[in-house]
């Protein structure tokens, strides 16, 4: 058996127990199996959410604290769609929520790429104002050494 095949059969046995996205694993009917068999160690912590009245078991790498602040958040929204919209599923607000955050997530994204370019700017315009600074030093010391010398000129010519 080829990798590839083992990655297949690895997505295969995942699909079948689970919806598997990034760092979480779902679930669906609380049976965990250690992916360790399947050549891929991962050590994750489990947590129980509630949203809209619905049990999800998660395995998660990020802390159960935070993993559950998703949840509530999650729930949260949910909610409120769902109580300020009579006719609205369950899965319409859930795909209601899903859109909102996608554009947060857009935006926040769209936001730290530009934050990342003014950062690229300001370095470089630090740099640039480092080596006038030293150009200008440099200037200054030829500058105080051609005055010594005058100097020198001045008061040897001065004894004579």
């Amino acid at each position: 058996m080829g990798g590839s095949d083992k990655n297949r059969d690895l997505s295969c046995k995942i699909e079948q127990k689970s919806l598997y996205k990034g760092d979480f694993i779902l679930y669906n009917n609380n049976e965990y199996t250690s992916f360790e068999k399947w050549g891929a160690k991962m050590e994750k912590n489990k947590v129980k959410l509630s949203v809209c009245g619905s049990e999800y078991s998660i395995l998660t790498d990020d802390s159960v604290e935070y993993t559950a602040a998703l949840g509530d958040e999650l729930n949260e929204k949910m909610m409120e769609i769902l109580n300020d919209n009579a006719g609205v599923s369950v899965t319409q607000a859930a795909v209601l929520s899903a859109l909102e955050y996608c554009d947060m997530y857009k935006k926040a994204e769209k936001s730290a790429d530009n934050l990342r370019g003014q950062i690229k700017d300001y370095l470089e315009d630090s740099a640039r104002a480092r080596m006038e600074v030293e150009v200008a030093r440099r200037e200054v010391e030829r500058l105080s050494r051609e005055v010594q010398k005058l100097q020198a000129k001045i008061a040897a010519e001065g004894k004579r």
